[in-house]
C-alpha cells in the first residue's frame, strides 16, 4: 500500500502521476487499504486526480467521499484538508453553487501547518478568489489573489496561479501601472515542471 501511494508523491511528471494516479487507484478498488486508512487513501487520490486536471469529476467523486468518511470518522484536520481540495475541484468543474455552499460549510480554522504547506498552501484562499474572478466580484478575486501572493511560496504554489490572476485583473482594470506591477510578478512563476504539473 505505501509503494503504491509514495508515488503520488514520487511522481516527476504528468505521464508518471497518471500513471500512480491509476495504480493507487486500482489498488484501493481491490480492497488492499485497512478501513481506517481509506479516508486518507481518498483524501491523495482525489488531490492527485486534481492536479492532473484530466478528470475533475472524478476528483469531486474522491474528494466528496473522503470528506464525508473524514467527518463520519471524526478526523476534523483531514476533513479540512479535503474541504479545501473540494472546494477547488468544484469551483475549476464550474460548479459555482455548490462550491460557495461548501464555502459556507467550511471551518474558518482550516488547519495551516508547515507539514502540508509545500504541497497545498492557499488553495482555499485562490478557490475563493478563483469563484469571485468568474463571477464578476473582481475586487473581492484581486484581495484573495494579493494575499496568496503576499503568503509566499514556490513558483509552482498556488500562489503562482494566484499570480496568473492578479495579471487578468489588471488586464481586466486597464492600469498601465497595475500592468507593469503584474509582468513582474509573473516573471516569478516557474517555468518547469514539478510534481508532474507543468
Amino acid at each position: 500500500m505505501t509503494s503504491a501511494f509514495a508515488g503520488l508523491f514520487l511522481a516527476n511528471s504528468h505521464a508518471e502521476l497518471a500513471a500512480a494516479v491509476d495504480a493507487a487507484s486500482g489498488f484501493l478498488e481491490h480492497g488492499g487499504v485497512p478501513a481506517a486508512m481509506y479516508p486518507y487513501c481518498l483524501f491523495l487520490l482525489g488531490w492527485a486526480e486534481l492536479r492532473l486536471r484530466r478528470d475533475t469529476q472524478r476528483a469531486v467523486r474522491f474528494l466528496e467521499t473522503a470528506l464525508r468518511d473524514a467527518r463520519t470518522a471524526n478526523l476534523p484536520i483531514l476533513a479540512g484538508r479535503i474541504a479545501a481540495n473540494l472546494l477547488f475541484a468544484l469551483a475549476y468543474a464550474g460548479n459555482f453553487a455548490k462550491a460557495r455552499d461548501l464555502l459556507e460549510m467550511m471551518d474558518a480554522t482550516l488547519d495551516r501547518s508547515e507539514d502540508w504547506h509545500f504541497y497545498d498552501g492557499g488553495i482555499e484562499i485562490f478557490a475563493r478568489g478563483f469563484l469571485d474572478f468568474w463571477q464578476d466580484d473582481l475586487v473581492n478575486a484581486e484581495r484573495s489573489f494579493r494575499l496568496l501572493v503576499d503568503s509566499g511560496g514556490h513558483g509552482a504554489s498556488y500562489a503562482a496561479l494566484g499570480r496568473v490572476y492578479l495579471a487578468y485583473c489588471a488586464a481586466i482594470g486597464g492600469k498601465p501601472g497595475e500592468i507593469r506591477a503584474a509582468h513582474e510578478q509573473i516573471l516569478a512563476i516557474s517555468k518547469n515542471e514539478m510534481h508532474g504539473i507543468p
